[in-house]
């Protein structure tokens, strides 16, 4: 696998020309989007003009009316100019650099991260109401299979939905089966099953709340080495963050946004996007390298 400096290097150089292509069209696009919308609220007004002299609505009522209609009217513009655009930039950016990283990794940008393997995952225990995603990765990476998309679920809260997942979910398979099911995250929760675990590094513990349904396998997995490098993963991307180590599989769940989406309002040459995804892919096989160093322990456990 590629370093991060490698990539980063691919991405400046070889891609360089096809991005400066893509932020010529995304200015374009822009300057499009916003040359219409004037015309779109002006409309508007004139709309809640009429309704103002109809009707006995109150100030707030026309304010809200204004304000939802115009954040409606624009978003629609800039979804519908921006097809083409957005699969552009997967086609001519995305899936080379995922290439470049290993070949032997698949993309399918339509597609994401089963319902079914998140949920297996445990990370979330409240009922999904809404899933979604989309730039699916999947392949075997150092004998590891691995695969991860975006994801945007909301789950059931009373009667209404809330957004739990914003953004990169992978699930790595690891040699040895878990006993046990271990999670990890930096916000507060308590899952159905398993006890709250202090580690032995202050840091880790200041950062993330440990729960487990076996202490003795959550420290093995646990190693100094491994919650460095989860310290560093979060620190460098400073996102919201929740592992899951259960069954075979190791999850991580990072609400960082739509990393792989092309934003009209950011430049393509902004290396913040680069820099998310390669360190999650990065972090990923880090996990995995790093208990597989930990097969002897488990297999004496």
């Amino acid at each position: 696998m590629k370093s991060l400096q490698e990539i980063t290097a691919y991405y400046k150089g070889a891609l360089h020309p096809k991005l400066l292509k893509l932020e010529s069209q995304r200015k374009k696009i822009k300057k499009k989007v916003n040359t219409l919308f004037i015309p779109t609220v002006f409309v508007l007004l004139v709309i809640d003009f009429i309704i103002m002299i109809k009707s006995d609505f109150n100030f707030i009522f026309h304010l809200l009316f204004i304000i939802i209609s115009a954040a409606i009217s624009y978003s629609l513009l800039k979804q519908h100019f921006s097809k083409e655009y957005i699969k552009s930039f997967k086609t001519t950016v995305i899936k080379p650099l995922i290439h470049f990283i290993d070949p032997k990794l698949t993309y399918k940008p339509e597609k994401c991260v089963s319902k079914e393997t998140y949920e297996t995952s445990k990370i979330e225990s409240r009922e999904i109401s809404n899933y979604n995603g989309s730039d699916f990765i999947y392949g075997n990476i150092d004998g590891i299979n691995i695969k991860f998309s975006e994801l945007i679920i909301s789950v059931k809260n009373k009667q209404e939905s809330d957004l739990a997942t914003w953004g990169i979910f992978i699930a790595a398979e690891f040699p040895k089966h878990f006993k046990a099911h271990t999670l990890i995250s930096t916000g507060s929760f308590r899952p159905t099953k398993g006890k709250k675990i202090t580690m032995d590094s202050p840091l880790f513990n200041k950062k993330f709340t440990v729960y487990s349904t076996d202490e003795i396998e959550a420290r093995y997995i646990l190693s100094p080495s491994l919650m460095e490098n989860i310290l560093e993963y979060a620190s460098a991307l400073d996102y919201p963050l929740s592992l899951s180590f259960i069954g075979g599989n190791i999850y991580v769940s990072s609400n960082c946004g739509e990393i792989l989406e092309p934003s009209l309002q950011k430049s393509l040459l902004d290396m913040k996007i680069l820099k998310s995804y390669a360190l999650s892919l990065h972090f990923a096989i880090s996990i995995v390298e790093s208990l597989k160093l930990n097969v002897k322990l488990y297999s004496k456990y």
